[in-house]
């Protein structure tokens, strides 16, 4: 698997119907994980942890859902 479909330093494609909010949100989190110890779902190489994050990110292969707030009681 190559770092990315358009060569390896070019940015990969943003999806077109993504939030580039939601794409750091997301990339950022993932990396947390990867900084903990997941192991990638995108050939690595010699990329650092933020790198590989905004690959898996872009490769679509971070699923993700939106879950509801927990409501509160009487504090």
């Amino acid at each position: 698997m190559t770092a990315s479909s358009n060569g390896p330093l070019a940015p990969p494609a943003e999806p077109k119907d993504e939030n580039k909010f939601r794409l750091v949100t997301l990339a950022f989190q993932r990396c947390k994980q990867l900084q903990n110890g997941a192991r990638p779902r995108v050939e690595p190489g010699d990329h650092k942890s933020q790198r590989i994050a905004m690959l898996e990110v872009m490769a679509g292969t971070i699923s993700w859902s939106l879950t509801p707030l927990p409501v509160r009681g009487p504090a």
